[in-house]
């Protein structure tokens, strides 16, 4: 099974932004309540944050063999 790498573009005040998922979740926490961030056991995984950012803040999910990319403009 092929290793995906996971990352975020979005723009913000017309700026585009590039993040990988986890680095989003830290900086949005509150989006993520049940998680406390202390460690990896208690952070969303990847797909937790992709989905997350999918149906609740109308990213779109483009992926291929190697890379998945959530992306909103």
């Amino acid at each position: 099974m092929n290793k995906k790498h996971h990352t975020i573009y979005f723009d913000e005040n017309n700026n585009l932004i590039h993040t990988t998922p986890k680095e989003w979740a830290r900086a949005n926490r509150d989006c993520f309540r049940k998680y406390n961030f202390l460690n990896n056991e208690n952070t969303p995984v990847t797909e937790t944050i992709n989905r997350y950012l999918i149906e609740n803040r109308g990213f779109n999910r483009i992926e291929s063999d190697t890379r998945v990319i959530c992306i909103k403009f």
